[in-house]
């Protein structure tokens, strides 16, 4: 195994791990939430951090071409800046 494809298969665990340790604090908080917010509480409470995961896609990934081009900036090549600049 290449040291490319070992580090792949690394990350790859570890955003596995993250999803399962998300969905096992899930189980236990969500029955506590239904129990202390009550069920129309609860579904507003859904709705709210859905439209924000929305509003979250809506960005089209702009914080990371921002960064991108301000690092292309501060690296001064002329090129570069003019790209930043003219978008």
């Amino acid at each position: 195994m290449t040291k490319r494809s070992f580090r792949f298969a690394r990350n790859m665990s570890w955003g596995a791990v993250g999803q399962f340790l998300a969905a096992a604090a899930n189980l236990v908080i969500i029955p506590y939430l239904v129990r202390s917010l009550g069920n129309q509480d609860y579904g507003l409470y859904i709705l709210l951090f859905a439209m924000a995961g929305y509003l979250g896609l809506a960005s089209l990934c702009a914080s990371g071409a921002a960064v991108k081009f301000s690092a292309a900036c501060a690296a001064d090549t002329p090129c570069a800046t003019r790209r930043a600049t003219r978008t």
